[in-house]
């Protein structure tokens, strides 16, 4: 039997509903790739030094040690020696006292001090320090002998007043540090001149006196004259013990004019110096002055154009003339 063809049934298409909203939070979007940062360009590194071949430690036996320390124990003590043995070594002996060539280092360090302060260059020469140290030592020696001594209080006294005039400029003890002193240089200078002064007032001979002096100008004989007769009237006074600054001061009120006059307050210190023969090398005013030996007593000495009265008020009769002939110099 015939079959029937068979027919295609279109089917109905459903229509598409809203897909349902879902409650899951939203998918990040995807991070992007990132590419790696560039290389930095690699620095050649130096080249590796070869290595040295390590060499055995030498292992000290321990007898061997003890006499490596034995023999720098002995140089060591060869150097001090020998080192010691220069600086004992006597460089000077005079009158029984020897310096040696450190004290003669050492006074010249002194020495070259004392030349700072005039703005000397610095001496080498250990000769003459050599002989200032025994001047030194003998000094020290007379002074202890003799029981001689500084206190304090002259010694602060002295560096109060202490003042030294250079070529350079006046020094005192506010300004010498800057010419290299310490407080203790500036101390045991001090103390050496207050004992220097001190033995010469013991064994020098020495006088005090005061001082009246008047002068002119020219070769006007009447005022010559009339010093002289002033003087002379002074003389007596002084002599029959009237005090000294009301006899120079009544002077003064006399003088007139044409005349002036000096006179010192406090009287001077002058030592014999140590000369044989005081006319021929000092004058004739130094020999004048060391003829002054009687207290009390007054002389006059004419110049040409000046005339002093000369009135002693102490008098010393000392083994030396002054300390220096004793000691053989200065210590400055």
């Amino acid at each position: 039997m015939a079959q029937m063809p068979v027919q295609n049934t279109p089917q109905k298409t459903l229509p598409q509903q809203p897909a349902s909203q879902s409650t899951a939070a939203p998918t990040p979007p995807p991070k992007p790739i990132q590419s790696p940062p560039p290389a930095q360009p690699s620095i050649p590194s130096a080249p590796s030094k070869p290595s040295l071949p390590s060499l055995p430690k030498p292992k000290l036996s321990p007898p061997l040690l003890l006499a490596l320390i034995a023999l720098i124990v002995v140089a060591l003590a060869v150097f001090l020696i020998v080192n010691q043995a220069k600086q004992n070594k006597i460089v000077k002996t005079q009158d029984g006292i020897t310096v040696t060539a450190k004290e003669a280092q050492e006074n010249l360090v002194q020495i070259n001090k004392v030349r700072a302060l005039s703005r000397l260059e610095a001496d080498s020469n250990l000769e003459p320090a050599a002989e200032d140290a025994v001047i030194r030592k003998k000094l020290f020696a007379e002074v202890a002998k003799r029981g001689l001594t500084v206190t304090n209080e002259e010694l602060n006294q002295e560096l109060k007043t202490f003042s030294i005039w250079t070529n350079s400029q006046p020094i005192t003890a506010q300004n010498i540090g800057q010419f290299g002193w310490s407080e203790a240089d500036l101390k045991e200078w001090v103390r050496t001149k207050l004992l220097y002064q001190k033995l010469n007032d013991v064994v020098g001979t020495w006088r005090e006196y005061y001082l009246i002096e008047i002068s002119w100008e020219g070769t006007n004989q009447a005022n010559q004259a009339k010093a002289e007769s002033l003087l002379a009237g002074a003389k007596k006074r002084l002599e029959a013990q009237e005090e000294f600054k009301k006899v120079a001061e009544s002077i003064k009120a006399s003088l007139g004019s044409g005349l002036e006059i000096y006179y010192s307050k406090i009287p001077t210190k002058r030592y014999d110096s140590a000369s044989a023969d005081v006319l021929k090398s000092l004058g004739e005013k130094a020999a004048f002055i060391e003829s002054l030996r009687i207290p009390q007593k007054a002389e006059i000495f004419e110049e040409e154009t000046t005339v002093g009265l000369y009135f002693v008020e102490n008098y010393h009769q000392g083994e030396y003339p002054n300390v220096g002939v004793l000691l053989g110099g200065s210590p400055w």
